[in-house]
């Protein structure tokens, strides 16, 4: 049966749906051959009930299934027709031959399902030609009776008339950007991050950007790869001792092949040999990005404690110092450690310029190092007591003299300390840098009271400018003659008195006598 007539208004509406433009992308040949051998007819009356609606089954020298748009013109004879790629069609035709033959089973026959994705097609192009007069595809029917044919004619066709290409894509699903620390304090680790396509056909990609080196990408497990299915989640992993900014950020992208199946319409160079039609995939690079960051947030305590008591020690001016020269920080301490956070992972120096009052000037120079992995660094610092010895001497013998009370006083004039000297020097602990006066108020016995005034200066850093001593002088010793021993001159002594009290006796009686004369 000839179709000529009875094809030309569907092949109008055909015509009227085709696209001019080629997508640069497309997987779809330039050209391609259709042997007479490569066909064969399906007839009609096996699949509608005697109807004569004959088609040719098709296929290209490549294996390609394609499909008839002008019934009415003669199929490919004798030797190989070349067809060359013309233009595109509208998206229900892809629908169409992107959920029928080939690509799905709709009734288990490939020759039935080739008829139905074939009528379909035409149906698109114009559903109101006299062919269909006695399809209903909505119930399912032809002739009023049950057919396979018009039943999935209409799942094919009220599909495609739903149906809008969607554009290819991909998308990073992280939650949370900021990497942190993993517990064995090796790797900033990210979160879990899995990919969300559309379009995409085989795996997608990670690659980092402007990464910290060393930095690498593994699935879930740990193993380092590059390359994931679309549903499998990737992590990010950077060495921690490759960290040496406070601030990281870098970027991860993932890319995969996009893909939008598309009909195209091919044209022979013989415009009575009908056109055809084949789906054909345009494939494109879908691209997404995200950022990682890393915030250091290192932590140093540092600690200015008394030599004797570790405690806390207030009032003495630190400096930190980066052995690069990066960085510099001082502050004066307080009875608290000092914690400083954010500093750069590397090598630092601790150094005291002021020591707290009463202490001596740390000549120590503390090395520690801020590690990247989180941890608190601790750092500690001792300080001595300023002690000062004040000896209180005999000048002539250089011993030292107990007994002498000596006061202390600043530049102020405020008795700082007042003792009484022992055999052993007096030690002084605490005193502040400046100047101070030593002074005598009660000498040891047996030695005259020092005027001398003895003055010395405590310096910054706790040294004392000199030796503190006072000395001082035996009193002054009368000599008596020697004239024997103390038992004669105590007898001599006796009878001195003996004699004068005799004498004043005799001198009384005598004066008695003579009255009385």
């Amino acid at each position: 049966m000839k179709f000529k007539k009875l094809f030309l208004g569907l092949l109008l509406a055909v015509i009227s749906v085709f696209g001019v433009t080629v997508n640069a992308a497309t997987t779809a040949p330039s050209s391609f051959n259709v042997r007479f051998s490569d066909l064969h007819l399906l007839d009609g009356k096996k699949y509608l009930d005697g109807a004569s609606l004959h088609f040719y089954y098709k296929v290209n020298t490549a294996g390609k299934v394609i499909y008839c748009l002008d019934q009415d013109k003669d199929v490919p004879s004798g030797n190989p027709t070349v067809y060359y790629l013309k233009g595109e069609l509208s998206a229900k035709y892809a629908y169409v031959l992107a959920n029928g033959y080939p690509n799905k089973s709709l009734t288990g026959d490939n020759d039935q399902d080739y008829y139905i994705t074939a009528m379909s097609i035409w149906y698109l192009a114009n559903p109101n030609n006299s062919i269909f007069r006695n399809f209903d595809i909505n119930k399912g029917t032809f002739l009023g009776k049950s057919n396979a044919v018009a039943k999935w004619m209409g799942i094919l066709v009220n599909g495609a008339n739903k149906y809008a290409y969607t554009t290819p894509s991909i998308k990073i699903n992280n939650a949370n950007s900021n990497m942190s620390l993993s517990s064995d304090g090796a790797y900033y680790v990210s979160e879990k991050m899995s990919v969300s396509t559309t379009g995409v056909v085989g795996n997608y990609t990670v690659s980092l950007n402007n990464a910290i080196s060393g930095t690498i990408v593994t699935d879930v497990n740990g193993k380092a790869r590059n390359t994931f299915a679309t549903n499998e989640s990737f992590i990010v992993k950077v060495p921690a001792k490759n960290v040496s900014k406070m601030s990281n950020e870098f970027s991860v992208s993932v890319s995969a092949n996009g893909t939008i199946d598309k009909a195209y319409y091919y044209a022979a160079s013989n415009s009575k040999i009908q056109r055809t039609l084949a789906l054909y995939p345009d494939n494109s690079q879908v691209n997404a990005k995200t950022n990682l960051n890393i915030n250091l947030k290192t932590k140093v305590e540092i600690s200015k404690v008394d030599a004797t008591s570790s405690e806390e020690l207030p009032g003495a001016k630190l400096t930190i110092k980066s052995v690069d020269g990066s960085y510099e920080y001082s502050w004066i301490s307080t009875d608290k450690p000092k914690v400083i956070e954010g500093l750069k992972p590397g090598e630092y120096i601790l150094i005291e310029e002021k020591a707290p009052d009463g202490y001596s000037l740390s000549t120590e120079t503390v090395k520690f190092t801020v590690k990247a992995d989180g941890t608190v660094t601790k750092v500690k610092m001792e300080n001595k007591l300023n002690t000062v010895y004040i000896s209180k001497k005999d000048a002539t013998t250089g011993e030292e003299l107990p007994g002498a009370t000596l006061v202390l006083k600043d530049s102020d004039g405020k008795v700082v300390d007042k003792w009484v000297s022992t055999k052993e020097p007096h030690m002084i602990s605490g005193l502040k840098p400046g100047k101070y006066t030593l002074t005598e108020t009660i000498a040891p016995k047996g030695y005259k009271l020092s005027t001398e005034t003895v003055t010395f200066i405590v310096n910054e850093d706790g040294t004392v400018s000199s030796k503190v001593i006072m000395y001082n002088k035996p009193e002054t010793i009368v000599h008596v003659p020697k004239t024997g021993t103390f038992k004669n001159i105590t007898t001599s002594l006796i009878g001195l008195l003996t004699i004068g009290v005799g004498s004043i006796l005799i001198y009384r009686n005598s004066k008695k006598n003579n009255e009385m004369v």
